[in-house]
């Protein structure tokens, strides 16, 4: 997994947010049973998303989250700032994400 991780932070390093949500989602496909290890998948999934401006696939992501990892501060954050984008609530968008 450690290469996978030097992968996404190398595509992030250039810029290249949809190449990042991709190998995010391989990363996830590929360790379902640890779903543990993977708040910084997703995290990093959605905001790639969102920055992308994919949000339908920023949303789907959310839904694929465990319950488990939805609790967690980062993504239920991450998740506000989603919604805020996707109401087209700008307004709201730039106090969630600061």
């Amino acid at each position: 997994r450690e290469t996978a991780m030097e992968e996404v932070r190398s595509v992030l390093a250039d810029g290249k947010y949809l190449q990042a949500a991709k190998a995010c989602e391989k990363i996830e496909l590929e360790t379902r049973e640890d779903t543990c290890q993977l708040e910084w998948v997703y995290a990093i999934q959605m905001i790639s998303h969102m920055i992308a401006n994919q949000l339908n696939d920023a949303r789907f992501c959310w839904k694929r989250v465990p319950e488990t990892l939805r609790q967690s501060g980062e993504l239920r954050a991450i998740c506000k700032v989603l919604e805020s984008l996707w109401d087209k609530d700008y307004v709201g968008f730039h106090a969630k994400a600061s």
